[in-house]
């Protein structure tokens, strides 16, 4: 029984002296690994966190556009507040829609791409947004606003 009790023991100190010794070299190596998925954990939920608070919709109605988010305050334009509806550039939405300026972002919905977006002006600011149904855009914005884009 001691000589069972001796061998255990002896097995124990060799897995533990084994694990300090690969400890440090373990641990240097994968360091920078855990922080690459760090930095990828964060990214990916700051992402998610904007894209929740990003327009997913646009509704028109008789008395103006309303900005739908997911979650937050959806924003109210009303169509006497608004003072032009145009198309807008893919060069133009990057810049001015993504980068400057940094915040808030001007461009009101999370996407991959700069093409087929909208900006909208009124006397605080503007915007750009992609519809989904371009038609059913314009045609409601000739219906209720009445302007010519």
């Amino acid at each position: 029984m001691r000589d069972a009790f001796i061998a255990f023991v002896t097995l124990l100190l060799i897995a533990a002296a084994t694990s300090l010794i690969a400890y440090l070299p373990l641990r240097l190596a994968l360091e920078p690994l855990g922080a690459v998925v760090g930095a990828l954990f964060v990214a990916g939920a700051l992402v998610i966190a904007i894209g929740l608070y990003t327009v997913s919709a646009l509704e028109l109605d008789d008395t103006g556009i309303r900005f739908r988010r997911i979650l937050g305050r959806p924003r109210f334009l009303a169509w006497d507040n608004i003072s032009a509806i145009r198309r807008a550039d893919r060069a133009e939405v990057v810049l001015r829609g993504w980068l400057l300026p940094p915040l808030p972002p001007r461009a009101a919905a999370l996407t991959l791409t700069s093409i087929g977006h909208y900006r909208f002006d009124w006397a605080g600011g503007s915007c750009y947004f992609p519809p989904a149904d371009e038609a059913a855009l314009l045609g409601a914005i000739e219906r209720s606003w009445g302007g010519v884009l």
